[in-house]
């Protein structure tokens, strides 16, 4: 996305916000597979109450 062009990156953008949840979602695990990926924020249900990080997680995000 960062080398596409401004209109090249808005008719994608405009192109994913028309999509349904499921069908984003396929895209996004396409987009990302064989990648790591682990956000700096990481937000959570306040009803979860807890959240459990597994050991590659935590390997990934030392």
């Amino acid at each position: 996305m960062q080398q596409l062009s401004d209109r090249a990156r808005l008719e994608k953008v405009t192109s994913a916000s028309k999509m349904k949840k499921d069908d984003l979602a396929l895209r996004v695990d396409d987009a990302w597979r064989g990648h790591g990926y682990l956000p700096e924020l990481l937000i959570t249900p306040l009803a979860a109450g807890s959240l459990a990080v597994c050991s590659t997680a935590l390997v990934a995000a030392e």
